[in-house]
């Protein structure tokens, strides 16, 4: 789909009737304002109304393949379940997963195929749920879904247009309802367990925590699997593989993110990035990291 193509679609269902805070999206998914500059997630007012996207002269761009809305600027949630379509834009091949998601929300929510046509999109309104990260996942990567909410965490969505329930973006009676069995069935996080929050060291210092990490290596297989591994690069899972790394630097090294952050670069893993991946992890001062951090708290 191009840009033209999306917003096309959009005109043509609920998405157009709500007051959506817009961006273009390029062929890496990165958010791009009418000007043509990379747009900033945690400015609001990079993101625009509908009428700026169709009055740039970027909607032409071959490098422009798609739209994004600022769930923050727009004030909506979205669910993202991924890849549970086996075949692109093709609503039969729907997976357990995503006809799980489908059942809760097509008769009160927006609902639509995401960018790839393999995934499903869910959009709706819910106040918002303080302490949110305590309870729940933003991203449960064992299941390949994530929840946002207008909260502080910054995130834009792409949107198609091309949908699969075309609801009103509005919040309805049964939102709570679906919004909280689909937590309870997708989202809960794990209590920690106290041998965890003792491991983790706060007050160590970075030397101290290389030194951790060098003896987790050796001790821990699985850990030393990630850690020398080959980033994959596009297509693959290759932002799991990331999760999965802090994740158990969080659990057995400290919850000091700078000095997770730190000592993460230093991985064969991390230095075998390709560009593209190593300017995701950079851009808007470490947004990726910053995200990935706020889940395990």
């Amino acid at each position: 789909m191009s840009a033209i193509d999306t917003i096309q679609s959009i005109v043509n269902c609920e998405l157009v009737n709500y007051d959506f805070r817009y961006c273009f999206v390029n062929r890496s998914k990165i958010p791009i304002r009418p000007d043509g500059c990379e747009a900033r997630t945690d400015v609001m007012s990079d993101f625009v109304e509908l009428h700026e996207l169709l009055d740039s002269p970027m909607l032409t761009r071959k490098r422009i393949c798609g739209v994004g809305v600022s769930i923050q600027a727009s004030k909506v949630c979205a669910i993202d379940v991924d890849s549970c379509f086996s075949k692109a834009f093709d609503a039969t091949t729907i997976d357990e997963r995503g006809k799980h998601v489908l059942d809760l929300f097509e008769d009160i929510a927006y609902c639509e195929f995401s960018f790839s046509g393999t995934g499903l999109r869910v959009i709706f309104l819910h106040d918002l749920i303080n302490n949110y990260s305590d309870m729940y996942y933003i991203k449960n990567s064992k299941s390949n879904i994530e929840y946002y909410q207008p909260s502080n965490s910054n995130r834009f969505v792409t949107v198609t247009g091309k949908y699969l329930s075309n609801n009103p973006i509005q919040h309805v009676e049964g939102t709570s309802i679906a919004l909280q069995q689909f937590l309870e069935d997708f989202m809960v996080r794990p209590k920690k367990t106290k041998t965890q929050s003792l491991v983790a060291d706060d007050d160590i210092t970075y030397e101290e925590a290389l030194n951790k990490t060098k003896r987790l290596y050796i001790q821990n297989s699985k850990f030393q699997e990630l850690w020398f591994a080959q980033a994959p690069g596009s297509g693959s899972d290759e932002s799991e593989r990331d999760y999965q790394i802090v994740a158990m630097l969080y659990e057995n090294i400290t919850s000091n993110d700078e000095i997770i952050r730190k000592i993460f670069e230093t991985s064969p893993y991390f230095q075998s990035k390709d560009d593209y991946h190593i300017r995701k992890w950079t851009m808007n001062n470490y947004r990726y990291f910053r995200y990935m951090f706020d889940h395990l708290k």
